[in-house]
């Protein structure tokens, strides 16, 4: 009776373990894949966002979205986000981390921030 108990009581054991060791193995997106970026327009005024590589800042394909509005972007963690001019030059940008998930314009369209 006492080898059954100790049998019963190390299953229970194992069977806690084991199902604790599968509730930490959750799997999660790839710090590489692309993400949405909620780009928040506090201005009045339409704005034009340039989002993507770094590298793509010299020839740059711009969006342009309205006066405060929310609007959302896919890019990949190391990317740009932009705040441009009408001649495609850069006001300012912030750098996508894997932790963003908005970034918003200020109300007079000078500065832009990653949250």
């Amino acid at each position: 009776m006492d080898n059954l108990r100790k049998a019963i009581s190390a299953i229970i054991i194992a069977l806690v373990f084991i199902s604790a060791a599968k509730a930490n193995n959750n799997p999660t997106a790839p710090e590489n894949a692309e993400k949405v970026v909620t780009v928040k327009n506090t201005c009045g005024n339409g704005i034009a966002i340039y989002a993507g590589p770094k590298e793509g800042i010299r020839d740059p394909k711009i969006n342009t979205y309205g006066g405060m509005s929310t609007n959302k972007v896919y890019v990949y963690p190391n990317d740009v986000v932009c705040l441009m001019t009408a001649d495609k030059k850069p006001i300012a940008c912030t750098i996508v981390k894997t932790e963003t998930t908005a970034v918003e314009i200020n109300s007079s369209a000078t500065l832009i921030t990653g949250k």
